[in-house]
């Protein structure tokens, strides 16, 4: 799973989570790792016995750690992934790098909104063949840039097609 959050990513960027958790909230799960995923996706991989979930006697079921990497892992075997992620497989970068750095960002301009749209996104290169990751930073838009981005947005909504 070199393209989508590990278990550890997950919980070192978005806290401890209760586990075990229903259905949709494991699918919530898969898709902040990365992953394409609902519940009508994991309960098939249920049914298939691709991951053996147990249930309540009302049925429900009941995803432990475990149970969602299985899933998760699956998941990434078949690529079933989310857009953020085709750009990581796209650009090889690592996910967790990448909110670290936003992350690092936004503390370092607190005077911005902590909206991607106020920052420039830049990709170091790595080296695929020896497993490096490229590297991805974030910097604040200047004033310029920010003035420049809202008159393209006003031009746009000027321009706006009606229905």
């Amino acid at each position: 799973m070199r393209h989508v959050l590990s278990r550890n990513d997950y919980e070192e960027l978005f806290g401890p989570h209760e586990y075990p958790k229903r259905t949709t909230a494991a699918a919530c799960e898969l898709v902040t790792r990365g992953l394409k995923a609902n519940a009508s996706t994991l309960d098939y991989l249920a049914n298939k016995g691709v991951v053996a979930v147990p249930q309540t006697d009302g049925g429900r079921r009941l995803w432990e750690r475990r149970h969602i990497d299985q899933a998760a892992e699956h998941l990434d075997v078949i690529e079933s992934f989310t857009p953020g992620t085709w750009q990581h497989v796209l650009e090889d970068t690592h996910p967790g790098q990448d909110i670290r750095a936003f992350r690092e960002a936004c503390g370092n301009a607190p005077d911005l909104p902590s909206s991607h749209a106020y920052f420039v996104r830049t990709v170091t290169p790595g080296v695929p063949g020896l497993g490096i990751y490229a590297m991805v930073h974030y910097r604040p838009m200047s004033k310029l840039e920010l003035a420049e981005w809202h008159r393209l947005i006003e031009q746009a909504r000027g321009q706006a097609v009606a229905a």
